[in-house]
């Protein structure tokens, strides 16, 4: 019926969703699509193995605990990672994904994560994880095996079951490609070949490592055959990409004839008594058919080539094999395998039988003897990566063991100690060459000044020279010497201060009360005291500074120079170059050229060097201490020193070969030269070359020290100035205070004196108002006038005068009245033609706010 699925098509064929199909004669043939439907492939994927659910927060925690002295962290700390690991192999384990890529990263994840507990971690000593229960991956209805097995197995068991079931994933999803564009043909290809390097790990772990027992997929045998199936998958989707490219038929008979003898071997291995019954009949059908019709595509090809080649009897020989080898394949492959290709090798022999009948008359000889196909292998086992995500992160990387600090700390000294000698070896005989170049004065254009010279030199210069130097020491000198302006201005406004306030006591006497500034200037004195202690402690250092520069001056001036200033110092040999043959400079400079090269290239080879005398991470030793559990640890130091460093050496000694066989050259070639003296002494060149070197170290000395100390001496003159200010302002304020103390008391004093005076009231008055005042004279003649109320109030008002306003005389002075006494002086007051103006109360509403020091000078 339309639209149902038939009952009498093979199991397999319904596996994999084939549908059937009517049977295609010759005259449809050219109407074969590129549908889906034409090309299946009848990929074999194999199952993941399954398991059971397993709580490990229990298992893990008694684990740690049961290990703690030989860890570096505490087991409270561990909780969050113990819940993440057990939530690891949930995902990876039980969860069912329909998303393939998912489920393997999840996979991936959770090997990773046990690969590295158990390199860290699990030690002979350390307590076993047990209760993994695995199943067999053909286990149960959807089994390809003859029965179910099951088997409890330890964490080193449950790490190869992921790594089966990463490896089954692979294959999974290259069975699930399309195989409709280029794209999805080479991801096919490229997940089988990563698919079989799992599987190849395996068998060489599961062939060196003894375990009791296992399911039989986990058998050496069974994962050999795994992977043979893989990579034969693998060429097979090579062949189809070729195929559909429509390459050269030779090229195409090379990639099939492999095909077919990958699957010819399974064939064989499958059929074996010993592994024949594990087998369901399906997987042996697809073998068996794929090995029959990839020995029949090859052949087609090949006899596409005889025909190329006009080998007519052999062509005929061949596609008659192919057409045998189609039919057994067909007896053994689902309705729709292979069945473009297959229809071809049907049409290219029916044409070839009609050709020969009726042209050539070829007899068809013996097949046997025909020369083999040639094979050539495109695909290989793709060796397993680790980590297997990238993005991988342990959860226990804050857990490392003792032993592993231990080991990592002596390797980095022993590592660290031998590069320290190789590399000191490459600078002397660095040195060395460069003295004997630089003795050799071969041209003018050469600079005879040495190597070293040069440098530090250069060094300096680009430093500023000596006039840096100079400016610097002088800055230095500068700021102490303000410093010292400061602290004798602060103290000389202390003392002022202080004598002030004794004077202050001394006037008032019993009568002053507010703080002495013994008291209030101590917090200053004490910010002196400091300030003065910081500067002379960097004086002794600053004058071994300047006597270090007084003594070395003329040389750090003399590398200051340009470098052709440099040359008087150190002169060729006189008439060198006259001297010298034509021949043997033109080769003396070549061998020059070559110490220079080889001078870069240690320059590189010091930073390689020096880029590997770096501290080694602990978590990188793991895995070595891993690798050699077996070995002691100053075993696995050693052979770890030894790959680092090995390299390293051969370099050096090579380098060093080089440089003896260019000395030896170089001495060769200047035997040929004339014996001359030199205008300058060995003697006299070294006396200079060690003063410059001095003098280069002294520079160096100071231009790193200077910086810091002038940094010193700004800090300590901002203190300082921010303490002069707030002296200043301490010195204002309790001047101020000392100003209305006396003021107070001066007019304590004499508001005292004016209240034993008698008091009167005159008769005749001015109609103004008079206020009295006695600190204050008033500008004209008081008598007659009432004695002056107590400062600050307002007076009384006076009686009407008895004479008129507009009188130009005085009145006349009253027989009862008496002048008050005002003391010994007489004062004669103008005489005014009208009545005196009223006099005001000089600031009558002022009064002396608190200023910040105000409180200062009373008791509370």
């Amino acid at each position: 019926m339309n639209g149902q699925k038939s009952r009498n098509r093979p199991l397999l064929a319904r596996a994999f969703g084939i549908k059937q199909t009517n049977t295609i004669d010759s005259a449809q043939i050219q109407l074969l699509t590129n549908q889906s439907s034409a090309k299946q492939h009848c990929f074999l994927a194999i199952p993941v193995k399954s398991t059971v659910d397993v709580d490990l927060i229990k298992p893990l925690t008694k684990f740690f605990e049961a290990s703690s002295t030989n860890l570096s962290v505490k087991i409270a700390d561990l909780k969050t990672a113990i819940e993440a690991f057990n939530r690891l192999r949930s995902f990876a384990c039980t969860k069912s994904s329909h998303d393939l890529q998912l489920h393997l990263s999840s996979v991936a994840e959770y090997y990773d994560q046990l690969t590295a507990f158990e390199c860290k971690l699990i030690t002979s000593l350390s307590p076993r994880l047990e209760g993994f229960r695995w199943k067999d991956a053909f286990d149960s209805g959807k089994s390809f095996l003859a029965k179910s097995h099951t088997m409890e197995v330890d964490i080193t068991v449950e790490r190869l079951a992921i790594l089966f079931n990463y490896g089954a994933l692979l294959s999974q999803i290259a069975s699930s490609q399309q195989m409709h564009t280029d794209e999805e043909k080479r991801m096919s290809a490229k997940l089988f070949q990563q698919s079989a390097g799992v599987f190849a790990h395996l068998k060489d772990v599961m062939q060196h490592t003894l375990v009791k027992q296992c399911t039989p997929d986990l058998r050496a045998e069974i994962l050999s055959l795994f992977c043979n199936l893989m990579l034969a998958q693998a060429q097979e989707c090579v062949y189809t990409k070729a195929y559909d490219d429509k390459m050269n038929p030779a090229a195409l008979a090379k990639i099939s004839a492999q095909t077919a003898e990958y699957y010819t071997d399974l064939n064989k291995i499958m059929n074996l008594e010993a592994t024949k019954s594990y087998w369901k009949k399906d997987w042996i059908n697809v073998i068996a058919g794929k090995s029959y019709g990839f020995q029949a595509i090859a052949q087609m090809h090949q006899a596409q080539v005889n025909l190329e080649n006009q080998e007519i009897a052999e062509r005929m020989t061949r596609l008659k094999f192919a057409s045998e080898q189609l039919l057994a394949a067909k007896r053994y492959l689902a309705e729709g395998c292979l069945r473009e290709i297959f229809l071809e090798i049907e049409i290219e022999y029916s044409t070839a039988m009609k050709e020969n009948n009726l042209i050539y008359q070829a007899q068809i000889g013996d097949f046997h003897a025909l020369p083999n196909v040639p094979k050539a292998t495109l695909v290989k086992a793709i060796p397993l990566s680790s980590p297997l995500n990238p993005a991988f992160k342990d959860v226990f990387s804050s857990v490392i063991p003792t032993n592993v600090l231990n080991i990592t700390q002596n390797y980095d000294r022993m590592k660290n100690e031998q590069l320290r000698m190789e590399a000191d070896r490459l600078n002397e005989h660095t040195e060395l060459m460069e003295g004997i170049v630089a003795s050799l004065g071969i041209s003018e254009e050469m600079s005879p000044v040495p190597e070293t010279v040069r440098r530090q030199s250069a060094e300096i210069r680009a430093a500023g020279g000596l006039k840096e130097l100079q400016a610097r020491l002088n800055e230095v000198s500068n700021l102490r010497a303000r410093i010292k302006e400061i602290l004798a201005d602060i103290e000389k406004t202390l003392d002022k201060e202080k004598r002030s306030d004794e004077e202050l006591r001394q006037k008032l006497g019993i009568n002053c009360h507010r703080l002495a500034s013994n008291g209030l200037t101590e917090p200053f004195l004490k910010e002196l005291a400091k300030t003065r202690t910081a500067l002379t402690s960097t004086l002794e250092e600053d004058k071994l500074s300047k006597k270090k520069f007084g003594e070395n001056w003329q040389s750090i001036e003399t590398l200051s120079k340009p470098e052709k200033e440099l040359y008087p110092l150190f002169p060729p040999r006189p008439n060198r170059l006259g001297d010298k043959t034509p021949e043997a400079m033109s080769f003396l400079l070549k061998l020059l050229d070559k110490a220079q090269e080889i001078k870069c290239e240690r320059v590189e080879l010091l930073k390689e060097i020096n880029a590997k005398r770096t501290s080694t991470s602990a978590d990188d030793m793991v895995p070595v201490v891993s690798q050699f559990k077996l070995c002691s640890d100053d075993n696995i130091i050693k052979e770890k020193v030894k790959e680092v460093c090995e390299p390293i050496k051969e370099e050096v000694d090579k380098s060093l070969k080089k440089q003896t066989m260019l000395m030896n050259d170089v001495e060769k070639w200047t035997t040929r030269f004339p014996a001359h003296t030199s205008s300058k002494s060995p003697i006299g060149k070294t006396h200079i070359e060690k003063s410059l070197a001095y003098g280069y170290e002294v520079f160096r000395e100071l231009n790193s020290k200077l910086p810091k100390r002038i940094k010193h001496c700004h800090n300590l003159l901002d203190s300082l100035l921010r303490l002069q200010e707030k002296v200043n302002d301490f010195y204002f304020a309790r001047e101020t205070e000392k100003d209305e103390l006396l003021r107070t008391y001066q007019q304590n004093v004499n508001s005292a004196s004016i209240s034993e005076s008698t008091s009167f009231t005159p008769n005749v008055l001015s109609t103004a108002q008079v206020s009295f005042v006695p600190l204050t004279l008033p500008p004209y003649n008081t008598e007659g006038y009432i004695n002056a109320p107590q400062p600050n109030l307002l007076p009384a008002p006076l009686p009407t005068p008895l004479y008129s306003t507009q009188s130009a005389t005085p009145p006349p002075a009253q027989a009862f009245y008496q002048q008050p006494n005002y003391g010994t002086q007489q004062i004669q007051m103008p005489q005014y033609g009208s009545p005196p103006p009223p006099y005001q109360v000089p600031y009558p509403n002022y009064t002396v706010g608190q200023t910040p020091w105000h409180s200062m000078g009373q008791h509370p």
